[in-house]
């Protein structure tokens, strides 16, 4: 466990927050490098034009590790959605082509991809689980010979339910199958190969596990599909030279062989680069294995000590994840739980009448205690 890691944030105003899954804190470091960052504009003289590469290049770096992927597959935007388009737009779809999408897939996502294959005239094949998520084995079931596309979210943003993608990832490979991972709820905590384990694409919303600013996020992009996604979106740095500032490439421009042909308009944002950056630098300094064996140390604490009558939300072929969802067979009770508990000062989400707790590594052994004696209070 992590002992002093609330020292690296600001409290919050006295409450528990419990809450990562909605909105990830800025570390203090962070902050301080998003203010440093803030006299680029006030002076802009500070300004160099190398700064256009050299800010989205350290943000890469940083995450890639994250991702299991060189930092030259890492492209940059505003969010998953990003990365979701850059795949979904780009996609060589054929007539007869089908997508496999689950109904609890988040919305965005969900939209994207079913927009994206039939505005190409493609067929979707829509899974609707018999419990809150999809599950592994209800995605393999709905595979079949004319599958082309499969999209799911790593961990379930509502109930924390997981997918297995490794086993997924080995059986859309074999099949010659685009597999699609939303891991905005898994990212900064599961550990992942996306590149060893063939995924077509991976993609982000940084500003939960990741505690980046709110409007960053990043993606990678298998290389076996780097030539077979047609970028939807050009910018002026996707193209071969758009370093050198005096000699612009413009007729007969390339893209570059790195995903950075796949960015969204104005990568180097200084702000939420710069924090996406020393944020993911951050967790990387405290340890990708110590921040997930403290998340999964508080939540096996909870899981635990649940009253009587509260119970983890999971399906049948359960993988642990760093969100836990709490449930019970009387809903009014959980509302009243949850209500009492935001009375109390702890700050968590009710999803689909269950309450989402996603503890991150400010939190403590003591604020899950806290949460404990008023479920049992309840």
């Amino acid at each position: 466990m992590i002992a002093d890691g609330a020292r690296h944030f600001d409290d919050f105003d006295g409450r528990v927050y419990l809450n990562c899954a909605a909105q990830g804190p800025l570390p203090r470091v962070t902050a301080e490098a998003v203010t440093e960052a803030l006299g680029l504009k006030t002076h802009p003289n500070r300004i160099d034009d190398g700064i256009y590469f050299r800010l989205p290049d350290r943000a890469r770096t940083a995450v890639a590790p994250f991702l299991g992927a060189r930092p030259e597959l890492v492209t940059l935007g505003p969010g998953e959605s990003h990365g979701a388009h850059v795949a979904a737009l780009g996609f060589p779809w054929e007539p007869g082509d089908r997508l496999v999408v689950g109904t609890s897939d988040f919305p965005s996502n969900f939209f994207i991809w079913v927009n994206a294959a039939r505005r190409a005239g493609a067929e979707v094949d829509v899974v609707r689980p018999r419990g809150r998520a999809v599950t592994t084995a209800e995605i393999l079931a709905a595979l079949g010979p004319d599958t082309r596309v499969v999209t799911v979210p790593w961990v379930d943003f509502g109930s924390g339910e997981v997918i297995d993608v490794e086993r997924l990832a080995g059986i859309c490979r074999e099949r010659g199958i685009f597999l699609a991972v939303d891991a905005t709820q898994a990212c900064g905590v599961l550990p992942l190969e996306s590149e060893a384990l063939g995924i077509g694409l991976v993609t982000v919303a940084a500003y939960k596990w990741m505690l980046a600013p709110y409007g960053t996020g990043f993606a990678a992009v298998h290389p076996d599909w780097f030539e077979r996604l047609r970028p939807a979106a050009v910018t002026w740095t996707a193209a071969e030279g758009a370093e050198n500032f005096n000699t612009l490439p413009r007729e007969g421009w390339r893209w570059v062989d790195t995903a950075r042909r796949f960015d969204a308009p104005e990568t180097a944002s200084f702000l939420n680069v710069t924090g996406l950056a020393r944020s993911a630098e951050f967790l990387g300094e405290l340890g990708r294995d110590t921040v997930r064996d403290h998340v999964f140390g508080l939540l096996e604490r909870l899981e635990k000590d649940l009253p009587p009558g509260f119970r983890r939300r999971a399906s049948g072929d359960r993988i642990a994840g760093p969100i836990l969802a709490v449930e019970s067979d009387d809903v009014p009770r959980v509302h009243r739980a949850y209500e009492r508990l935001v009375a109390d000062g702890m700050v968590v989400s009710l999803r689909e009448d269950s309450i989402r707790v996603s503890p991150h590594v400010w939190n403590t052994e003591h604020d899950i205690d806290l949460l404990l004696r008023t479920l049992h209070a309840s």
